[in-house]
């Protein structure tokens, strides 16, 4: 059955359909399509360069080849800012949703999705690199 977000709703670890649909619409804020390569830290004080992708004032999604666990916290460091704490909320391969366990305040969440947006374009030759830190 799908939800009308298009989630096909049997597919999410969600004990009902309720609490799916609360989920859902929690994930309706504002997101924007990024570029940039941050840091990722680990509580263990692991290291990683990961690539985010996707970006709200409530989390992001990101990509990396290093496992994490589910809710394991991690701290972002995105180039000019303070770390965010945040927590691996879900992964599919080497895509991770984390969430932000303070918000973004929606300037900061403007400014992010505003340097690093993008972009797109017809010739694969002229495509961007990642923003590097």
């Amino acid at each position: 059955m799908l939800h009308a977000s298009g989630i096909q709703m049997n597919m999410l670890p969600f004990p009902n359909r309720r609490l799916l649909a609360e989920y859902v619409d929690h994930r309706r804020k504002e997101r924007s399509a990024v570029s940039v390569m941050v840091e990722l830290k680990t509580a263990d004080n692991l290291r990683v360069k990961v690539a985010l992708q996707d970006l709200s004032a409530s989390g992001c999604q990101m990509r990396t080849a290093d496992y994490m666990c589910l809710n394991q916290r991690i701290y972002l460091t995105l180039p000019g800012f303070e770390s965010l704490a945040a927590r691996i909320a879900w992964n599919a391969g080497e895509l991770y949703g984390c969430e932000f366990l303070r918000p973004l305040h929606d300037s900061i969440f403007a400014h992010i999705a505003a340097k690093y947006p993008v972009l797109v374009v017809s010739d694969p030759s002229e495509a961007q690199t990642i923003h590097r830190l």
